[in-house]
């Protein structure tokens, strides 16, 4: 009893949001056409992220290069270096990942913050309290 009143109320709230959204949208506008079509450039896909990228990383001791290799199977994205195998989390034309990375103080986490634009990739990775550049390029 309490789970069909909870589908009722949930499919309630899907239909007031259907209708909130639609009638918030601007009807016949150039200005709805380039959101929406603003969106769908910026939600990657698939084929857009998978392959093997050339990854150059700024380090206070030079530039470091390492091949990043990244798969997926049933939208779950998996990623490969050299050093580490990792798990993908793709949000938008955003990907971020933790991996474990190997330095002369032993192996730290580093944190990958990337956009991808086409065939390069360009961020961030934070690890032991300092963020460096890091980019990328599809082969």
């Amino acid at each position: 009893m309490l789970i069909n009143s909870l589908i009722r109320g949930m499919r309630f709230i899907q239909i007031v949001v259907i209708i909130i959204a639609g009638c918030s949208v601007p009807k016949n506008t150039s200005s709805s056409v380039a959101s929406v079509s603003s969106y769908q450039a910026n939600d990657l896909q698939v084929e857009d992220i998978v392959g093997v990228w050339d990854m150059m990383i700024s380090t206070q001791r030079g530039n470091r290069e390492t091949v990043l290799t990244i798969t997926e199977d049933k939208g779950v994205y998996k990623g490969q270096t050299e050093q580490d195998a990792f798990m993908i989390t793709k949000t938008g034309n955003e990907l971020s990942w933790k991996s474990q990375v190997k330095s002369p103080r032993g192996s730290v986490q580093a944190n990958y913050d990337m956009s991808v634009n086409g065939n390069n990739m360009n961020g961030t990775i934070r690890a032991s309290g300092r963020t460096i550049k890091a980019r990328g390029t599809r082969r």
